[in-house]
């Protein structure tokens, strides 16, 4: 058939009237039929199937349409436009965010510095803490102090009256949270900046010039302790040239303390052995006037008085007197000799001039800290004094 045909006919079967019959179809659909491709089973259960429900059920369309209309509603609602806030609402965001951060950064800085010092100046001293470590727990300090203060910091923000006047969807715009990010983050940085200003008063090098001296003082304890037992004496002073003041600096521990004094460079006995830099072995006070035969006792203890002394000065490795070991009261060996009267005698002079040694060692230079260094000190005195009986 050509296509002209085939043409007509189409024209014919669409122009036709249908005939009612019982029996009778509709031509147009016949032709659609036999022209369409036939179904497979799954397909003619899936639209007889939805077919059903869709008779059997109402609610369901009904609810399709509901579901249809909100969708929709959704649609028109993000597609509405949020007004961009103004050059003017994004500062004040920006100092909204800001004003309460200054006062946290101020009040966390200066409760560190202030604290961490402090801790230094007590913890860290006398138990060798590291400045860090009291850094840390100054810095805890102001954490805690910062959270009991949270509440008074963001109401005195509050009371400032600083309102953007954005609305809630504004809030959400990324240009309005980075700009309150930008505001606290410059805000607390401006108040870690203030919070600084006790540093101006603060020696740096305060920290560790006190810890020096104690670990000094330490040192000196256990050399007097050391020098007492091997010369057996009474008591010992360690006596140090402080030549910048013209003085003598004495440190002793006695009467269960640790002094310090100060004399002057050439005064009484000891002057007199670092002037010469030679030994003075004074074997009755009585005769010796350069001698103050009573020490100054603390409250409550009698004064101690003095019988006899040794004292020998030492020198650095250039040759230079930089101090001098006193010892004071011969103790007596034996139970006969506390019924007669003991003084320092040849030995007792070896012995502490080659104790000196080692004592200017550990003067001279700043031995490490530890066990280790304290175990050292103490093998090199014994080991002196062994040599020198």
């Amino acid at each position: 058939m050509s296509l002209r045909s085939a043409l007509r006919t189409v024209s014919r079967v669409v122009t036709a009237p249908v005939v009612s019959s019982t029996h009778a179809q509709p031509r147009l659909p016949s032709l659609v039929t036999a022209w369409a491709p036939p179904r497979t089973p799954w397909q003619s259960n899936f639209f007889s199937t939805s077919a059903k429900t869709l008779r059997s059920t109402p609610e369901a369309a009904a609810e399709t349409a509901k579901s249809a209309a909100e969708t929709a509603k959704s649609a028109a609602s993000a597609a509405e436009a949020v007004p961009e806030p103004t050059k003017s609402q994004l500062f004040t965001v920006f100092m909204q965010r800001a004003m309460p951060m200054i006062g946290f950064g101020f009040i966390d800085n200066v409760i560190m510095i202030l604290g961490g010092d402090s801790i230094d100046r007590s913890i860290g001293t006398f138990m060798a803490v590291s400045a860090l470590a009291c850094a840390g727990l100054g810095n805890m300090l102001s954490d805690v102090v910062g959270m009991g203060m949270a509440g008074t910091i963001e109401e005195g923000a509050r009371r400032l009256g600083i309102d953007p006047k954005l609305t809630p969807k504004q809030l959400k715009l990324s240009k309005v949270t980075t700009t309150g990010f930008i505001g606290a983050s410059v805000g607390v940085g401006l108040g870690c900046l203030i919070g600084m200003f006790p540093l101006i008063w603060m020696d740096p090098d305060a920290s560790a010039e006190r810890k020096r001296r104690a670990a000094q003082r330490e040192r000196f304890k256990l050399i007097l302790k050391e020098v007492t037992d091997e010369i057996g004496a009474e008591r010992a002073t360690l006596w140090l040239v402080q030549k910048e003041e013209n003085e003598l600096m004495a440190f002793t521990d006695a009467d269960g303390g640790f002094a310090e004094v100060r004399v002057g460079l050439e005064q009484g006995v000891v002057g007199a052995a670092v002037k010469a830099n030679a030994l003075e072995n004074v074997k009755d006070t009585d005769k010796d006037k350069r001698v103050m035969k009573k020490l100054p006792a603390s409250e409550g203890k009698e004064p101690f008085i003095i019988k006899n002394m040794l004292v020998m000065p030492f020198v650095n490795t250039g040759g230079d007197v930089i101090g001098a070991v006193q010892v004071l009261n011969k103790l007596p060996s034996d139970e006969a000799s506390k019924k007669k009267k003991v003084y320092f005698d040849d030995a007792d002079e070896s012995k502490l001039r080659g104790m000196c040694g080692p004592i200017s060692i550990a003067v001279e230079t700043k031995l490490p800290e530890g066990a280790v260094s304290e175990t050292a000190l103490l093998e090199m005195l014994h080991t002196a004094a062994r040599q020198h009986k």
